[in-house]
């Protein structure tokens, strides 16, 4: 982030969002354009945008032990709020902290023994609701994100990683993959802009 921070740009985009370290490492004021294709990552990241004191009540609500984990990952939740706290507890609470799903789309990662500090975590969340004020977060795919950049724009990529044919090595744990094919059509689009 110290070589980007030299850089001037008018609008930030990062189409692979993931963790977002390059975007809060930034602490920029300019306009962000945030996407990343996991719906459940994208609605996370606005709950804590938009409501961190809500989504922090619910996490307080929340044992952080197995037999919690385990129920609380098979649950189905109606409210976002309540979807975005049970992802961020997962994350918290799983092994090593991964998302990973089957090939049906459900979150399979085992109890990771972990316990977060919830008052670390709650500051974190402000912290970055407040650096998310001046974002606009989007479930898409990076084709969209990109065709949407202008000249002077800033573009951080940093796409699922593959291996030399169209399975990647994660071929058991994602509901889609980033395969070789899709590197190309990235590769194809960098030229473009």
């Amino acid at each position: 982030s110290a070589l980007i921070s030299k850089i001037d740009f008018n609008n930030y985009y990062e189409p692979f969002l993931g963790g977002g370290s390059v975007f809060f490492s930034l602490n920029t004021n300019k306009k962000a354009y945030l996407s990343d294709y996991n719906s459940e990552l994208i609605n996370a990241y606005i709950q804590v945008r938009n409501n961190p004191e809500e989504l922090i009540k619910f996490l307080k609500e929340f044992p952080q032990n197995k037999n919690f984990y385990y129920s609380i990952r098979n649950k189905d939740f109606e409210s976002n709020i309540e979807k975005a706290a049970k992802f961020i507890y997962l994350n918290k609470t799983s092994f090593n902290g991964i998302f990973r799903v089957n090939k049906h789309g459900e979150y399979n990662v085992p109890y990771g023994n972990r316990k977060y500090n919830l008052d670390i975590l709650s500051n974190l969340i402000y912290s970055c609701s407040s650096q998310l004020e001046n974002t606009e977060l989007s479930s898409i795919g990076y084709e969209e994100s990109i065709l949407r950049v202008n000249k002077n724009d800033l573009i951080y990529l940093d796409p699922p990683y593959t291996i030399s044919h169209n399975d990647n090595g994660f071929i058991k744990y994602n509901e889609k993959l980033f395969s070789i094919k899709d590197q190309v059509l990235l590769s194809k689009l960098i030229n473009k802009i």
